[in-house]
This record gives structure tokens, sequence and C-alpha cells, in this order.
């Protein structure tokens, strides 16, 4: 095998962390769009744990964790990250309190005894802390930090656009990278639409390098 593949849903912000990365990157892949309630078969075989997105790179080598696919995309530029995405501190915090909390704000009805006012805080204390951190350099339309931005754009993206306004005029720096993204070019590429995939589909190639 001498192509990428690329398992993805279009609006799974795992997923997009890495259609981001391989554009960001300028790689070329193979993208197969997954029905998450009708797994193909052959996503199963590659990643038995059946969630997106999977990246084949060869025959032998299958990763299927978002961090772990942009260290590998990083590893084929010449911006390679300076430190492990997987113990960055914005990261980790992404993971253990801005997640937790996002999940309980979309989805109150899965949890029981949910205390918004502290679960909107704790929302609010990354998102002030993002911003506040955005302030320090001058936002255009490009990435600064772009690995970090890949990881976590997509799901402060989630809880922008279901948050009914509350953020949105709330932390100027932040609303203005988002914008950025969400109306850039580069953007609009990698949230296409496209169909579902079948083994007998002809393949759909994704071409970053022009």
């Amino acid at each position: 095998m001498n192509k990428l593949i690329l398992y993805t849903f279009r609006r799974c912000p795992y997923a997009m962390r890495a259609r981001m990365a391989l554009q960001f990157a300028k790689i070329n892949y193979e993208l197969r769009e997954v029905d998450l309630k009708d797994k193909p078969a052959a996503l199963i075989d590659v990643s038995p744990k059946a969630t997106v997105p999977v990246l084949i790179v060869n025959e032998k080598e299958v990763i299927d964790e978002s961090l772990d696919i942009i260290t590998w995309v990083s590893e084929q530029t010449k911006q390679p990250m300076t430190e492990s995405i997987n113990h960055n501190e914005w990261v980790l915090n992404l993971s253990t309190q801005f997640v937790p909390c996002l999940h309980r704000y979309k989805y109150p009805e899965r949890f029981e005894d949910i205390d918004f006012d502290t679960n909107i805080n704790e929302l609010n204390a990354y998102l002030s802390a993002w911003d506040q951190h955005l302030q320090t350099r001058q936002l255009n339309n490009t990435f600064v930090e772009p690995w970090l931005e890949i990881v976590i754009f997509p799901l402060i993206r989630q809880l922008w656009i279901i948050d009914d306004g509350w953020t949105h005029g709330q932390y100027s720096h932040l609303s203005q990278w988002i914008t950025n993204i969400l109306t850039s070019d580069q953007f609009a590429k990698i949230m296409h639409k496209y169909p579902k995939w079948s083994p007998q589909d002809k393949p759909v190639h994704i071409i970053n390098d022009q």
C-alpha cells in the first residue's frame, strides 16, 4: 500500500483534527466517510475499536487516535512539533476540564445532578484562558501554533455552535480566531460533504499539495 487512507466522519471533532492536519501539511490521502451507525467491516478490521479517525499509513502501520495522527503528520513536515502534543498543558486541560463539561452542556439528559453554574464556569475558565493566550499574538487567517490550534479548535467549535451565543461576544480574541478559521477556504474544503463510503465506490482522493 503506497497511499494514505483516512476513515473519517465529517462532523466528528476528532476526525476534523486529522483532516485539518493533513491539509495543513499538504499531504494527499484517500478519504472514506463513515456512517457511525453503520460502520463498515473494513474499518473494524483495521481498528477493532471502530472509532474515527483512523489513518492507514501502510499495511503495517495504522493510527487510530487523533493526537497520534497529528503527531505523525507533523513529523512529515518541516514544522514538526517541538514537544509532545499529548503532554501539552492546553491539550491536557482540554480533555480533562473542557470536554467533560462540554458533554454535560451538550447532552444534559445523559447525566444526573448537573450543577449547571459550575459546569459553565469551568467552560468559561478554559475559554477565558485561551482568549488571553490569543492576546499575546497578532490574529490573522493562518495558524500561528498550527498543531496546537488544530487540536483545540474542533472542540471549541462544538461549543460555539450550540452555546446560544453566550460566548460569542464575551471573548473578542477567541471570537476572531474562530471566525477566521470558520470563514477560510481551507475549512470549507475539509468540511466538504462526501457520501458514505463503501468498498465498491470509486476512491475519493483529497489533493492537498497544490
